[in-house]
């Protein structure tokens, strides 16, 4: 993100909330893939709003 906007370029970050079964970074990490769904959601619907400001 830092590169993109030191060439002027726009960044955001995103974070989608789930239930976890354990952190990041452990063996029993493991992301509820129902909660995914809504994230692609959000960001195809702000994809399709970009685009339409071009």
């Amino acid at each position: 993100m830092e590169r993109v906007k030191e060439r002027g370029g726009l960044a955001t970050y995103c974070i989608f909330g789930t239930h976890l079964a354990a952190g990041h970074h452990n063996e029993k990490f493991d992301i509820d893939e129902e909660s995914i769904f809504a994230g692609v959601d959000v960001l195809y619907r702000v994809a399709l709003r970009l685009n339409a400001l071009k």
